[in-house]
């Protein structure tokens, strides 16, 4: 109603409301804030008085920037929505090139969600901000990403993805080492970030870090394996995790970089998305509230299904598979907090809608999970507001609640730094 009204209204005043100082960690309690023409225009502890303004009482409530999730899967245009009511008013789409809606893991195609982002701009449909990769670059032969193999191939798929217009390129896996390095090189010299998976088996953290792969996506082995200093503890990882010989000692090897690249994630200000929502599913398939989630209803029936799929095949694990699940999930946790006494920079992505995530709904849980392993709600919140504004660089503009910034904001009910769960709490 607010969106509508405001093309009536010159004036929007939200009164006595408390706002989360995210950059210095406070709240800045009863303070009036006067909106006009999508933009911040006063804050005040004094009363403002204007004509022709809708009126928002903000008593005992808490106001936060707008929610970035920094990876996303958008598959559906109803996406867009379940975002925007749940606070979240910006997203990385993580990239795709699906015809249509499939098990949420992949992106429907970049033209459709440029169409959609067009529409945003606008005003004549109401979503998040976007920021797009289209197709991602790899070399598993996928039909929907292109395929890279060879330094030549990595120029063309450059000169490709900066023809459509994307605003990244995404990296996938299984691309030799100087094929990545010159889709690294290419990238930057045509004005493109790259972010996204380190090929496993291909490129070592440190090189990616080093060839300037703005953002590393998920927790995976060789990243895994940094958390911790103790070769005791990772070789008492892998006894417990049943790691074959081999497995082992490929994996202290990694183990033996891993100083080396937390290292150079400092250097180069290496961002790391652990997408921790998607790893929790893994052992949340467990509980019937999560697997049975009425807000999931929505999604399209290709990703409902795949989701189910997913559930019965992990209830049909063994003991010990689901030993593991539950050890790498504990072991994340473990990552996170270590990176974060490291200081290397975070934020909060989903990947909804893979493996159960819902659009908007899992970025509350990401929170959640950031606070579980060690951050404070004031720095969870920093993972999903201030740190995703100055990895695209538009802290001009973004980010925070200070005049002048445009106001994508969300008001609360609950003290979110009390509980972070109080993010949900959306009025």
């Amino acid at each position: 109603n607010y969106f509508i009204l405001y093309n009536l209204y010159l004036y929007i005043l939200i009164k006595h409301i408390n706002v989360i100082n995210v950059i210095e960690k406070e709240i800045q309690y009863d303070r009036t804030i006067l909106i006009s023409n999508g933009k911040i225009q006063n804050i005040s502890t004094r009363s403002i008085k204007t004509k022709n303004a809708i009126v928002i009482n903000g008593k005992n409530k808490f106001l936060i920037p707008g929610l970035w999730d920094m990876h996303v899967h958008t598959v559906d245009s109803s996406y867009l929505n379940l975002f925007i009511i749940n606070g979240v008013t910006g997203i990385r789409d993580m990239g795709g090139a699906a015809s249509s809606p499939n098990n949420g893991c992949e992106s429907i195609d970049y033209t459709k969600l440029m169409t959609w982002r067009k529409l945003i701009q606008s005003g004549f449909l109401i979503g998040p901000r976007m920021v797009i990769s289209g197709p991602p670059v790899s070399n598993t032969g996928w039909a929907t990403s292109i395929n890279i193999n060879t330094p030549e191939s990595a120029k063309t798929a450059v000169r490709k993805l900066k023809e459509i217009g994307v605003d990244f390129i995404k990296v996938y896996e299984n691309i030799p080492l100087d094929t990545y390095l010159t889709l690294a090189k290419e990238a930057k010299a045509a004005g493109l970030s790259i972010a996204g998976h380190v090929p496993i088996e291909t490129v070592p953290l440190t090189e990616a870090s080093n060839a300037s792969q703005r953002s590393i996506e998920h927790i995976r082995d060789p990243l895994l394996l940094c958390f911790t200093e103790d070769r005791e503890e990772v070789l008492n990882f892998f006894k417990q995790d049943n790691w074959t010989e081999t497995d082992i000692e490929w994996g202290l090897k990694q183990f033996d970089q891993s100083a080396k690249a937390i290292e150079a994630f400092k250097i180069n200000q290496t961002w790391l998305v652990p997408t921790l929502s998607v790893e929790w599913a893994k052992v949340a398939v467990r509980d019937s509230l999560y697997v049975n989630d009425e807000n999931r209803k929505i999604l399209p029936e290709s990703v409902r299904s795949a989701f189910n799929y997913y559930v019965t095949k992990k209830l049909a694990l063994s003991d010990q598979d689901r030993k593991s699940d539950s050890l790498w999930w504990a072991t994340q946790k473990r990552l996170v907090k270590r990176m974060h006494k490291e200081r290397i920079p975070f934020m909060a992505g989903t990947d909804c809608a893979c493996e159960g995530g819902i659009p908007g709904y899992s970025l509350h849980k990401e929170l959640q999970l950031f606070v579980e392993a060690g951050l404070t709600p004031f720095e969870a919140l920093e993972t999903a507001t201030v740190n995703p504004i100055q990895f695209l660089k538009l802290t001009d503009s973004l980010g925070t609640v200070e005049k002048g910034k445009i106001a994508d904001l969300v008001i609360l009910d609950r003290n979110p730094i009390d509980d972070i769960s109080a993010t949900q709490s959306i009025y």
